[in-house]
């Protein structure tokens, strides 16, 4: 007896893969060194490839920095040889606190283009304030008031006043 075939396909999510049509997206991590100064990227790939990309010296890559790799994303339906896009989003790996020495940070600064300083003359008030560390604890209080914001409509909203 003859019929339709129907499949149902029930999409997963990846741990390291997104996918938007036949474009894949993965989050890199790459050092700090890689990122301003080059070198190559491992990138494992789907289908059990192991894929190594080059990032050229100059080409510096900033956080959140994207490029492709054309060709290595999920086949088109009904053209199983073209391949959309592998998207790379780069994370950079910045050094933990204290882990460079003073030595090793006047290194950097004579290597770096200068800083840029903000002059104080520019501004009419100015305040100096300390940075301070946010803690998983904090993080988690704000990201609750962020919850209870969303839940009753934000709560009342303050207007910037004009100058």
């Amino acid at each position: 007896e003859t019929g339709d075939l129907i499949i149902v396909l029930d999409e997963q999510k990846h741990a390291r893969f997104r996918r938007k049509g036949a474009n894949l997206f993965a989050d890199v991590e790459i050092d700090l060194v890689t990122a301003l100064a080059g070198g190559q990227v491992w990138i494992d790939h789907l289908d059990d490839r192991r894929l190594l990309a080059t990032i050229e010296p100059g080409d510096v890559i900033s956080p959140d920095h994207v490029k492709a790799i054309i060709g290595e994303g999920m086949p088109t339906h009904k053209r199983p040889f073209d391949k959309g896009d592998l998207l790379i989003t780069f994370k950079i790996k910045f050094p933990s606190t204290d882990s460079l020495s003073p030595q090793q940070m006047s290194l950097i600064e004579r290597a770096l283009p200068p800083r840029r300083l903000q002059s104080p003359l520019a501004y009419r008030e100015m305040e100096e304030v300390q940075l301070a560390e946010m803690d998983q604890a904090r993080r988690d209080r704000m990201n609750h008031m962020d919850e209870d914001d969303d839940e009753q409509g934000g709560g009342p909203q303050v207007a910037c006043a004009q100058q």
